[in-house]
């Protein structure tokens, strides 16, 4: 009974697919228009206040060397009603801001809570690996969860 009363009060934020293969540029997840997250469009009523997650999950195919690392960061708005990317830094989040997911065969999956930041409305999750030989396919679900849970 809790798991259904907690999957309809879940809100989902957006959702997002990357393939990874570079050891020097970040592959920023695009959740559509515009690219990042604006929280503010979200964050309203029972979820005043609420919690965000961020789940990532990674696929390795057949690579086993590369590490990737999940970035987490947040963003004061440039006045226009896009990011300002000048003030980009890493998120307050439970787990360490840059979150890595250790390379292998398989499927590899991070769960990381952000605390949201009154002045810093805007999120943006991007991946990033430690070398060029495996190619990743990731995907991020971003939730908000009401203060009441």
């Amino acid at each position: 009974m809790a798991n259904t009363l907690i999957g309809a009060e879940v809100k989902v934020l957006g959702a997002a697919r990357v393939s990874h293969n570079d050891d020097t540029t970040p592959s920023v997840f695009n959740f559509g228009s515009p690219t990042d997250i604006d929280l503010r469009t979200h964050l309203t009523g029972a979820y005043h206040g609420g919690r965000v997650l961020v789940v990532v999950t990674a696929d390795a195919g057949s690579g086993d060397t590369d590490n990737l690392t999940v970035v987490v960061q947040d963003a004061q708005d440039n006045g226009s009603g896009a990011i300002s990317t000048g003030t980009l830094d890493d998120a307050v989040v439970n787990y360490p801001t840059n979150y890595g997911l250790d390379g292998g065969d398989g499927h590899h999956r991070a769960v990381i809570g952000v605390q949201v930041m009154h002045d810093r409305p805007w999120l943006r999750i991007s991946v990033s690996a430690d070398g060029d030989t495996d190619t990743f396919v990731c995907h991020a679900l971003v939730l908000a969860v009401p203060q009441s849970i």
